[in-house]
């Protein structure tokens, strides 16, 4: 019976690992191709209980390959040190997190943290508050721009920056800019999108395009909703004439 709780401990403990590795490298990921740190940094940090409790997993060379090996060698130094040390002077993570003494308090502190952490994640995932003011950083829709400034309320969100770029746009426009903006950007009028299409569905809690009547839809051929599409500039719009809103969908590839 004790060894099947020592190898249920040794289980949990390695899958904690592997979870943790993982988070911590889709907090990289996150904060890199969107630059968004803040996001990054609130989703990488949930994996620091459990890091903090085995420091020697700071000293692993990060590796592409760390978050299939890292995990196996950090619950390997673990058991070793719980080994060498002993059980009545160092207590494992596991250990701390099932005791129902000393560690109230700890784990007080790590839910708080956690759900800080997610919090803030879940802050900058949904872009409250709008931390991008002005344009997207694209020379194409920079340089179309400069004919139709200043625009109002203009912010933007950004999904993807590494090699290829991909943003959401809204802007105050009206109806001279709209299509001075359009052709500059060489967008066509589209039928047939309706509030079940991708564009409809994002993240930032300011994007919220509707449908209305009279509203106008235009973009670049064959725009590539579901997927990274070709290299080129595409772009996907919605304006409407009712409150002169503009929402802009962009995928610029290398």
């Amino acid at each position: 019976m004790k060894k099947i709780v020592i190898a249920g401990k040794i289980i949990l403990l390695l899958a904690i690992n592997y979870l943790a590795a993982f988070i911590l490298a889709l907090g990289f990921l996150i904060g890199m191709f969107s630059k968004d740190i803040f996001l990054g940094a609130a989703i990488g940090s949930i994996s620091l209980p459990a890091l903090l409790l085995q420091p020697w997993s700071f000293f692993i060379v990060p590796a592409p390959s760390g978050v299939l090996w890292g995990p196996l060698v950090t619950t390997g130094i673990t058991i070793l040190l719980y080994n060498l040390v002993g059980r009545s002077k160092f207590r494992t993570p596991i250990d701390l997190l099932c005791s129902t003494t000393r560690s109230r308090i700890g784990k007080i502190c790590w839910i708080s943290f956690v759900v800080v952490a997610l919090s803030l994640g879940v802050s900058r995932l949904v872009d409250f508050p709008p931390i991008r003011s002005g344009i997207p950083e694209s020379y194409i829709v920079e340089k179309a721009v400069e004919k139709i400034s200043p625009i109002e309320d203009s912010k933007y969100y950004n999904k993807a920056s590494f090699i290829d770029s991909e943003w959401l746009w809204k802007a105050k426009l009206d109806e001279e800019q709209f299509f001075s903006l359009m052709s500059d950007l060489g967008l066509e009028p589209k039928t047939g999108l309706t509030e079940e299409s991708n564009f409809f569905q994002q993240a930032p809690y300011w994007w919220a395009p509707k449908s209305y009547e009279g509203s106008m839809v235009y973009s670049t051929p064959e725009f590539p909703d579901k997927n990274r599409g070709n290299d080129g500039f595409h772009a996907l719009a919605s304006w409407s004439p009712n409150d002169e809103i503009m929402f802009m969908w962009i995928k610029d590839n290398f």
